[in-house]
């Protein structure tokens, strides 16, 4: 996906659609960041909805509520019920369970964390996932990391982790 701050200073539009539960928080973050308009669109039962979460530069008072299509208009969903019944849908049974779309570093660790609760996990394994955690937590100077690698064991790198902030 390409996406581009620029577009409103070219006086041209771009959309793109953005897949539920398939992109990164950080993807996400900096799409939200940046784009004008942002709508979460649920098609429940046969009804279709949209909910706007960014309106750059417009507000009126019911623009940010879920609107539900009319044959040809949109309604907001005021009566609180019907917003209710929407979001327990929504966050029970219409979509996919919620699951965070794991990049690099999340998946890293979550094998690292697996490697080490086996039994059944070869020394080898274990110390080529010392060497990639010391690769990216610490860093690539050499005498640094081979003092790490020496030194800290696969379980003191997760606790390391534990308490870092950022990536």
């Amino acid at each position: 996906m390409i996406t581009c701050p620029y577009l409103f200073e070219l006086e041209t539009i771009g959309y793109f659609a953005l897949l539920r539960n398939k992109h990164s928080f950080k993807t996400i973050a900096r799409i939200r960041e940046t784009t004008q308009l942002l709508l979460d669109v649920y098609n429940v039962e046969g009804n279709f909805y949209v909910h706007p979460l960014k309106v750059w530069k417009r507000y009126s008072p019911r623009m940010f509520l879920p609107h539900l299509q009319q044959a040809d208009q949109f309604v907001p969903l005021t009566n609180s019920v019907d917003a209710t019944k929407l979001f327990s849908y929504v966050s029970e049974k219409g979509l996919e369970p919620a699951q965070r779309a794991l990049d690099y570093w999340d998946l890293l660790f979550l094998r690292s964390e697996e490697l080490l609760k086996k039994s059944t996990a070869r020394s080898e394994e274990k110390q080529q996932a010392i060497e990639q955690l010391c690769r990216i937590m610490i860093g690539h100077e050499k005498r640094i990391l081979s003092l790490a690698q020496k030194n800290f064991s696969l379980e003191d790198l997760l606790n390391i982790k534990k308490r870092l902030i950022g990536t």
